[in-house]
């Protein structure tokens, strides 16, 4: 039995930077159509980077990045992801494919 597989090669993409705050989150972009979005912590943050799927996300409710940590979730538009830090003036690298 062969299964059927399907892989898109990436057309285009994208990085930015974006400094996060502690007292409101951050949206990682206003509309940019994606497919998988890798997120990085700087390397010499002092605090944490909590990520989240609207503008409530909070340093109790987000997924938290460390400094130097990262992760890479599949999703269809920057827009959809919040972040917000525990200290202020936090870097968050962002690359995406479309």
């Amino acid at each position: 039995m062969r299964l059927a597989t399907s892989y898109s090669t990436p057309s285009s993409g994208g990085t930015k930077q974006v400094t996060v705050n502690s007292d409101t989150a951050v949206q990682l972009d206003t509309n940019t159509p994606c497919k998988t979005v890798t997120l990085k912590a700087d390397d010499d943050n002092s605090g944490n980077i909590y990520i989240g799927f609207s503008s409530s996300v909070s340093t109790a409710s987000g997924f938290r990045l460390k400094a130097g940590q990262g992760i890479s979730i599949d999703i269809d538009n920057l827009n959809k992801l919040w972040a917000i830090a525990d200290a202020d003036n936090q870097k968050l690298y962002v690359i995406w494919v479309r």
